[in-house]
């Protein structure tokens, strides 16, 4: 099989991340190669980063790349028009996406596209357009999806292996990101609701399904949500917090409680091993690989890009409609938070893409 040629725009401590996965990926003896990196940075293209966020990585002052072999750009244009490219990461601020992923796919790249896709649908849509008109495919980053632990739990909601999900409960909890000036301007970045809690949301889409409405307190860097499904009598109670708070030393938390009728399993980042079962008074611990979720994110996308190059389907684990769907939710959130009472989740528009 040919390996999968990738390149990679932008190399703040996302970017880092990405780079770190294709790398744990070729090391796993997947068919990958790391062509060529981008960056307006210079200083972000000698190959040795030190990555700083909010999460504990091993390996941050490493050797992420070799220039010798790894072409390096300072235009993500001359990457993407590089004839021996088959994808591209592009993990750069979110006002950005729309340009560089659009401007891939007319060059005849596969995407993996770093969320938010967008803060807002119509964007959304038109990358949906171009992607129809390019041939290739672009995959939202919904990194929940592969995290160990969190495929477990929507395999729980979804088979009753414990029984019907009574109630969920999410919460993720952080420092502001101090490492670029883009997460100071909520106009560009969101808040914490698109670019913390959109991780949650788009959990909730994912493993439960659509929620016809929401009832958030609090503000954009720092929101509780209640969700109501359409089945009120017999829908589980979720709630899910998202935040930003001011202490830059407290680290970051990710955590959820489950109670199904005859389990709850636990999920908690600070724990080892991070998941628990509670049932029958006894304490059961599944067989969850500690790794963060953005290695077996890589993985997947790499297989999906190697079937498509095979002219086989390879169905992404997320999608654009993936995208609106968590961008009108974050939307019914938004309008929530300002009027204080439950909002329509379809009041964004349609899902159509």
């Amino acid at each position: 099989m040919t390996p999968v040629r990738l390149g990679v725009v932008g190399l703040g401590f996302i970017g880092q991340t990405h780079l770190r996965a294709i790398a744990a990926a070729k090391s796993a003896g997947l068919p990958v190669e790391l062509v060529a990196v981008a960056d307006a940075r210079p200083d972000l293209l000698t190959g040795r980063l030190a990555a700083v966020g909010n999460l504990d990585l091993n390996g941050q002052n490493d050797a992420l790349f070799d220039p010798t072999v790894t072409r390096t750009f300072t235009h993500p244009g001359d990457l993407f028009a590089l004839s021996d490219l088959d994808a591209v990461v592009i993990a750069t601020p979110t006002d950005t996406h729309e340009p560089l992923a659009a401007a891939a796919l007319r060059d005849g790249k596969h995407v993996l596209l770093e969320k938010p896709v967008a803060l807002d649908v119509a964007t959304i849509r038109r990358l949906a357009a171009a992607e129809a008109n390019s041939g290739r495919r672009l995959v939202p980053a919904m990194v929940m999806r592969h995290w160990p632990g969190w495929p477990f739990l929507a395999d729980c909601i979804r088979d009753h292996r414990y029984g019907p999900l009574h109630a969920l409960r999410l919460s993720r909890l952080g420092a502001r990101p101090a490492w670029s000036p883009f997460y100071a301007d909520p106009a560009r970045c969101g808040g914490a609701l698109a670019d913390l809690h959109i991780h949650d949301a788009d959990f909730i889409l994912h493993a439960l399904g659509r929620p016809t409405h929401a009832l958030s307190l609090g503000h954009l860097d720092h929101v509780t949500t209640a969700y109501r499904f359409s089945a009120a009598t017999t829908a589980p109670i979720v709630l899910a917090e998202g935040a930003w708070l001011p202490s830059q030393g407290r680290g970051f938390r990710m955590r959820y409680v489950a109670e199904f009728a005859s389990a709850t399993v636990e999920f908690d980042l600070a724990a080892s091993p991070t998941v628990r079962i509670l049932r029958d008074d006894r304490v059961e611990h599944p067989e969850i690989p500690l790794i963060d979720g953005f290695t077996p994110q890589m993985h997947h996308f790499i297989e999906c890009v190697a079937a498509w190059k095979r002219g086989l389907p390879g169905p992404s684990a997320a999608s654009l409609r993936d995208a609106v769907d968590v961008t009108m939710l974050l939307n019914a959130e938004r309008a929530s938070l300002s009027s204080g009472s439950w909002e329509s989740v379809l009041s964004g528009g349609d899902s159509h893409v």
